[in-house]
């Protein structure tokens, strides 16, 4: 019984793990590959609209990365293809989630284009 539970455990929590590290690792990426280029910096005008942008995209990318392992793994979780509500929900609960925990969408870009 407890070996059972402990294998259960262990096959919930990797796409949990694996959804929490593509977060911090798709905003990095959207900071690199698209803000750097654009040079776009924290001290724009635009830079809360950009920096939220950036974080509803990550929390976007990590909820398909949850979904995904999980339909790996055989789960029947196909929320994108059955509920129209999954997106507008994520981007909500993600923004909202980063603004609770003190973050700062105008921190999403980077602070000057030398030192990234």
């Amino acid at each position: 019984m407890k070996s059972h539970l402990r294998e259960a455990t262990l096959a919930n929590s990797a796409p949990v793990l694996v959804g929490m590290s593509a977060f911090p690792l798709s905003l990095g990426a959207i900071q690199h590959l698209c803000f750097a280029p654009l040079q776009l910096t924290c001290n724009r005008a635009v830079a809360p609209l950009a920096g939220f942008s950036a974080v509803a995209a990550a929390g976007l990318v990590s909820t398909c990365v949850y979904v995904r392992l999980r339909s790996w793994q055989g789960h029947k979780d196909d929320l994108f293809e059955e509920h129209a509500w999954i997106v507008p929900t994520t981007v909500a609960l993600s923004c909202g989630t980063f603004k609770l925990l003190g973050g700062r969408f105008r921190s999403g870009l980077p602070s000057h284009l030398l030192h990234p």
